[in-house]
């Protein structure tokens, strides 16, 4: 988990596999900590865009 605390309160980024329906919306109801919910595959999504976008493959 990565978080940081900043003068308008907490932000924290969960990364795992899966998050079941209930942690959602408990974090979903916490007002205090701003939470970001990403699974893994969607971090694995940005990293391969992150990589083409520096590596451009025009012909394959």
């Amino acid at each position: 988990m990565l978080s940081a605390v900043k003068p308008t309160g907490i932000e924290s980024i969960n990364v795992a596999p899966a998050f079941p329906d209930d942690f959602v919306a408990a974090a979903d109801m916490d007002t205090e900590i701003n939470i970001y919910l990403l699974e893994a595959e969607g971090l694995h999504k940005i990293l391969s865009a992150f990589k083409q976008r520096r590596n451009p493959q025009f012909f394959t």
